[in-house]
């Protein structure tokens, strides 16, 4: 009775719990695996036990791949624009010198000064 109780509290708990452990001990596994897993959990008639179960899963792969809070895309986009700008202010600013007329001054003091004269 006490299995059914933990059902009647929802079988994605008790799945989530199952997976989360299965994924934790296994670190790396094949759809094969997984598949072999969940028939041993649920029997062939629990089809929305195992919809349930997989939509777990998702949920844990997701959470894998993706453990940041999502505020930090906005902040990462943020970083991408604001060193994209600096990065072209600097382009101009160096752009800009370098398009500078150079001026030339002679140097009496030189030896050869007499060839340019």
């Amino acid at each position: 009775n006490e299995g059914e109780e933990e059902t009647a509290a929802g079988a994605g708990y008790t799945s989530m719990l199952s997976i989360r452990g299965f994924v934790a001990k296994k670190g790396t596994f094949r759809l094969k695996e997984l598949t072999a897993h969940l028939n041993s959990v649920y029997s062939d008639d629990e089809y929305d036990k195992r919809i349930l179960a997989l939509n777990d899963v998702r949920k844990v792969l997701f959470n894998q791949l993706y453990p940041m809070p999502h505020w930090t895309r906005y902040l990462g986009w943020t970083m991408i624009l604001l060193w994209s700008t600096a990065c072209i202010v600097v382009s101009i600013v160096f752009g800009i010198q370098f398009d500078q007329a150079a001026q030339a001054v002679a140097n009496p003091n030189n030896p050869n000064a007499e060839m340019y004269q």
